[in-house]
């Protein structure tokens, strides 16, 4: 198998999925993206401080400062502070933050469903088993290997 024209096909799709996820889905309060992926980030893997987010949204914490604040600002996220040590600051998810992101994952997800109807049965299931595929491949590399 040609693992370069692959690695091009692959890294053609990932832009074109990125954009489908986290576009504004024309919702009441769009928020841009670095601001949903860092609300997705703390629901998918609870409060973090400034630099595993800044390292996860690979960022400086220059940058992340300004999307917390914007975060903070609209009640989406909270600083809370670590109790040992008092200088570690947390951000995390407020209940209105959970809220707002549940509601704007369901209407991606509605207006994904709607596209993925267009298509025939047959190419549901194809999209359906390469998208099983390559997440169970994409797991077993990120369990190995070290990017």
């Amino acid at each position: 198998m040609d693992t370069q024209a692959l690695t091009k096909e692959m890294m053609g799709t990932f832009p074109l999925l990125f954009k489908l996820v986290f576009q504004p889905c024309g919702c009441d309060t769009p928020l841009p993206t670095t601001q949903m992926q860092a609300l997705l980030l703390l629901s998918l893997q609870g409060p973090m401080n400034m630099t595993q987010l800044a390292s996860r949204l690979m960022i400086s914490k220059q940058q992340l400062t300004k999307i917390a604040e914007a975060l903070v600002e609209k009640e989406l996220i909270e600083r809370v502070g670590h109790t040992a040590n008092r200088r570690v600051i947390f951000l995390s998810l407020t209940a209105q933050g959970h809220h707002f992101l549940q509601h704007q994952l369901d209407q991606k997800a509605a207006s994904l469903s709607a596209f993925l109807a267009l298509l025939s049965e047959e190419e549901q299931k194809t999209i359906l088993e390469a998208f099983q595929i390559l997440q169970s491949t994409l797991k077993r590399m990120n369990t190995t290997t070290e990017f």
